[in-house]
């Protein structure tokens, strides 16, 4: 069973509605060499719109 990347994305955002509520979002990548999705960056999370 295969997920997309919008779905993995979305799935915090059911969870933990406070996120968006607060004007974040979570963007995913997929390291290939590790074969996983990661949260780029510094930053677990970046302000939305950015």
């Amino acid at each position: 069973m295969g997920c997309t990347q919008v779905a993995l994305e979305e799935k915090p955002m059911d969870m933990y509605p406070e996120i968006e509520k607060n004007g974040l979002s979570i963007a995913l990548e997929l390291d290939r060499g590790k074969n996983a999705w990661k949260i780029p960056g510094n930053r677990f999370f970046e302000p939305a719109g950015l």
